[in-house]
């Protein structure tokens, strides 16, 4: 289990919680932050793993898994591919999303099909494309440029330009709500999960009612974090504390610093928590309960998101190839 997270902070951390708490006080927050030391260990045992490219996958930037399909979408060019995960080939060809001006900032996958995020400035659009039949369906987000997607039950949510957005499936946006440095999203409990920078505090995580756009909690975040995820209880947070990812339970409570990564630049919960190491070039993936360093990859180039479901986990790395994850062979 997390140890040392009802010990005072360092001084340091214990001035950028002080600072976060004034500025989420003036702003109603219900949920304050304390970080732990860090506890998370390489395991002597650690599993090693290795990347393999994806062939038939192009050079994405964005990828998402869902029901044994895999869809990984390049931003300039905008292609989306889509493999059957079963026997490692394309459905269908590449096909190009969108017009001239437009990038492919994000995909999402559920078992119905996937939902790609096209942004241009000041506005953008959220296509979803149907796994059986492959027809699309064109949804406007009005003043949000989509940066960051996640899906939720008949709806997506969407972060970008400072907004944050539900839009239903069948058109039309439920609501939007003003969200000054969205980074990114994530859906999960029930909730819309976002993570935005705080001027006072690092960063900021919020949870908002998937229906009316109304705050739930807040947690103060004291590193310059870069991607959120939720899964096995907790909000997972990359670079969301010195030295690593910070874990906060979904509820209230501490969080945990957990030093497993000094550079992770994403995070994602498959059956554990998988985080993207940009400094180390590799992939780790951590016991959830306890943090600890159960296995690992090298990916050979820096690492920048990650994709994970279908029980499996790929890597990006900005354009490069798309590289699967998997047990090493001794």
């Amino acid at each position: 289990m997390a140890r040392g997270t009802d010990q005072r902070p360092p001084p340091s951390r214990a001035a950028l919680l002080s600072a976060g708490a004034a500025a989420l006080a003036a702003a109603g927050a219900v949920a304050l932050l304390t970080v732990g030391p860090p506890d998370a260990r390489p395991g002597s045992g650690a599993q090693r793993l290795t990347a393999t490219e994806v062939a038939d996958a192009g050079r994405p930037t964005r990828a998402a898994a869902a029901a044994g399909r895999l869809w990984a979408v390049e931003l300039a060019s905008r292609r989306l591919h889509e493999i059957d995960l079963a026997r490692g080939e394309p459905v269908r060809p590449p096909r190009r999303l969108g017009s001239a001006g437009d990038l492919a900032t994000d995909v999402a996958a559920t078992a119905e099909g996937a939902w790609v995020a096209l942004a241009r400035t000041g506005t953008g659009w959220i296509v979803r494309v149907d796994a059986g039949t492959g027809r699309r369906r064109v949804l406007g987000t009005g003043d949000v440029s989509p940066s960051r997607i996640a899906p939720l039950p008949r709806a997506v949510a969407a972060v970008g330009d400072g907004r944050v957005a539900v839009l239903g499936t069948r058109g039309g946006r439920r609501w939007a709500r003003s969200l000054p440095g969205a980074l990114d999203v994530a859906t999960g409990y029930g909730s819309v999960w976002t993570l935005a920078t705080a001027p006072q505090a690092g960063g900021l995580v919020t949870r908002w009612d998937p229906a009316t756009g109304r705050v739930v909690g807040r947690r103060a975040i004291p590193g310059a974090a870069t991607a959120i995820a939720v899964g096995h209880g907790a909000v997972w947070v990359a670079n969301g504390c010195a030295g690593g990812v910070l874990r906060a339970p979904v509820g209230p409570g501490p969080a945990t610093c957990l030093a497993a990564a000094a550079g992770a630049t994403d995070v994602a919960v498959e059956t554990g928590v998988w985080v993207a190491d940009g400094d180390g070039a590799r992939l780790l993936r951590l016991e959830p309960a306890s943090g600890r360093v159960v296995a690992s990859a090298r990916t050979g180039s820096r690492p920048t998101a990650l994709a994970t479901g279908a029980d499996a986990v790929w890597a990006l790395s900005g354009g490069g190839p798309l590289l699967r994850v998997q047990p090493a062979h001794s």
